[in-house]
């Protein structure tokens, strides 16, 4: 979860990740209309080696899963780059399709349990191609009589009139509390809207043909204000787009530690322990609480727990201490009373993490899907 361009929202965040044949972690989605030709999310992904090109034969070698860091933070976090999350609009997956045909129904209801429905305080917004998925999986979700969460914002990607016809009916069918259209890029005309909140992203090369159309003119008057964005990418000079990361590198180091840093490795001067005594969750004892109220105890750098800075999770140290091994990609420690501080063996259960989703789960009314009771109305 992260601070974003992106005029219309306030924060980014991609859960949903994929592993390649390699192991490696990588974005990955697949084309589906021509407003993908120029998908910023693939050069992204190409220039940094993080997956691509984004086809049928490339995803069908990656595994989707959902990564739980980002999770825990999507749920748990206050502030993200000194700006308060709660109130605030994110937007789920701006690196991938979270409703793409190759993304498992189960991934979908952890995400919507384990985090949109539970974190109430900040509108999600969820933009897809494939209206027709996000449709199915949402009139499931909340059939029977249950009621879409308040806070959960659905909406479509279209760039022209074609997408906006094959689109629409789906988008207008699907439960929800708002819906929106997000116009990006704008290659063609666009000549009917529905009383739609729009999302207009208007490049250089689009601005051209959004001038000829009557696009501007109809959404304008049947919706809310529209918005520029940016984030369509154009190709552009690798080494142009090096050296803006890099003034951009150096400025913030600047802000940081001052202009001496200009050039020199301010490695480990970020961490916990470089601040001390004046870190506010410092305990004389070596011991602080992290931002998640998890305890963390110094242990040194060459401990095989220990994070970069020295540290490690007391709750791990201690389970190890037993001789028990450390738990698994797909296994968690639970705190049997809820308390992150109670780091008593006695208190520690090794779960897997839908078991150990499943009991958080129960203790909030749930059923074994991650689903609210019918007729339950979410904040």
């Amino acid at each position: 979860m992260n601070r974003t361009s992106i005029e219309w929202t306030t924060f980014s965040a991609n859960p949903l990740k994929y592993r390649d044949g390699a192991g490696n972690v990588v974005w990955g989605c697949v084309h589906a209309s021509p407003g993908c030709q120029h998908c910023y999310s693939e050069q992204l992904a190409k220039r940094y080696g993080r997956g691509g090109p984004f086809n049928v034969p490339t995803m069908n070698g990656l595994t989707p899963f959902l990564d739980d860091v980002e999770l825990h933070k999507m749920r748990t976090a206050k502030q993200v780059g000194g700006v308060a999350v709660s109130g605030s609009r994110c937007f789920i997956g701006d690196m991938t399709d979270i409703f793409g045909e190759w993304v498992p129904d189960d991934l979908l209801n952890r995400l919507f349990s384990n985090v949109l429905e539970i974190r109430t305080d900040v509108t999600w917004q969820l933009l897809t191609k494939r209206a027709d998925r996000m449709r199915q999986y949402l009139s499931w979700r909340y059939g029977e009589g249950r009621i879409p969460s308040r806070n959960i914002h659905v909406g479509v990607s279209i760039e022209d009139q074609p997408r906006y016809d094959q689109r629409i009916g789906h988008l207008l069918r699907t439960p929800a509390a708002v819906r929106f259209i997000s116009y990006e890029p704008a290659l063609g005309p666009l000549s009917s809207a529905r009383r739609l909140v729009c999302l207009c992203s208007i490049n250089k090369e689009a601005r051209r043909i959004a001038a000829r159309t009557t696009a501007r003119a109809d959404v304008s008057s049947a919706c809310l204000p529209i918005f520029r964005s940016g984030r369509f990418q154009m190709p552009r000079d690798p080494e142009k787009a090096k050296a803006r990361k890099k003034r951009y590198l150096d400025r913030k180091k600047v802000e940081k530690y001052g202009p001496d840093s200009i050039g020199r490795n301010m490695s480990g001067r970020h961490g916990n322990h470089a601040r001390g005594q004046r870190n506010g969750r410092w305990n004389a004892d070596g011991r602080m609480l992290n931002e998640d109220g998890y305890v963390k105890i110094r242990v040194g750098r060459d401990h095989p727990l220990s994070d970069p800075n020295g540290y490690a999770y007391e709750h791990l140290v201690v389970w190890c201490a037993a001789g028990n091994k450390r738990p698994g990609v797909d296994e968690t420690l639970h705190h049997k009373n809820d308390d992150k501080t109670d780091n008593r063996l006695s208190n520690l259960e090794l779960l897997t993490r839908p078991n150990h989703a499943r009991i958080h789960a129960a203790e909030r009314g749930r059923d074994d899907l991650g689903r609210f009771p019918p007729g339950e109305v979410r904040a």
